[in-house]
C-alpha cells in the first residue's frame, strides 16, 4: 500500500510550497538582524552589493517553490514523498540555523560548518528529485545550490578575514 499526501481540494501544491518557502525565509529573516558587529566584519572585495542578496533570494525562493510544487505533484502518490519531505525539513533546518549561527550567535566559523551541511542537503535533494521525481524539479533547485555555493565562499572569506571567533 502506498502512502498519499493529499493537497487537492485543500491547498494546491504551489501554494503549499510557497507557504513552506516563505516560512523558512521568514524564520531566517527574523534571525538576520543588522548590527554593528556584522557591519564591522571585514569582507572580501568581491562580495555582491546588499541589494543583490534580496534579489537573488527572491529568485531562488520562486525557483524552489516551483521545484517543490513539481516534486509534490510527481511524488504525492509514492512512498518517496515522505523521504522527500524529510530532506526538505532537514534543508530548512540548516537554512534557518545558518542565520542563527552567523547573525544571532555571531559565529561565522560555526555557520561555515552549517553551510557545508546545507549545501550537501541541497545536492541530495537535487539528486533525489532527478532520480525519483522529475528532472524539471531538480533543475529548478540548481539556482539554490549555486547561490549557496557563492554564500559558502563568502562565509569562508569572512571567517578567514575575521578569525578567531
Amino acid at each position: 500500500m502506498t502512502s498519499r499526501v493529499r493537497t487537492a481540494g485543500v491547498i494546491p501544491p504551489v501554494f503549499a510550497a510557497a507557504l513552506f518557502v516563505c516560512a523558512v525565509g521568514l524564520a531566517g529573516g527574523l534571525l538576520t538582524q543588522p548590527s554593528e558587529w556584522s557591519a564591522a566584519l571585514q569582507r572580501p572585495a568581491w562580495q555582491p552589493p546588499p541589494w543583490v542578496f534580496g534579489t537573488v533570494w527572491a529568485f531562488v525562493g520562486l525557483s524552489v517553490t516551483f521545484a517543490l510544487a513539481a516534486a509534490w505533484e510527481a511524488l504525492s502518490r509514492s512512498r518517496d514523498c515522505k523521504a522527500f519531505l524529510t530532506l526538505m525539513a532537514v534543508n530548512a533546518f540548516f537554512n534557518i540555523a545558518w542565520n542563527a549561527l552567523f547573525f544571532s550567535l555571531r559565529r561565522p566559523d560555526l555557520a561555515l560548518i552549517d553551510i557545508a551541511a546545507l549545501w550537501i542537503s541541497i545536492a541530495a535533494i537535487i539528486a533525489f528529485l532527478a532520480v525519483r521525481a522529475t528532472p524539471k524539479a531538480a533543475l529548478l533547485m540548481t539556482p539554490y545550490l549555486g547561490w549557496i555555493t557563492i554564500a559558502a565562499a563568502l562565509n569562508f572569506e569572512i571567517v578567514r578575514l575575521n578569525a578567531p571567533f
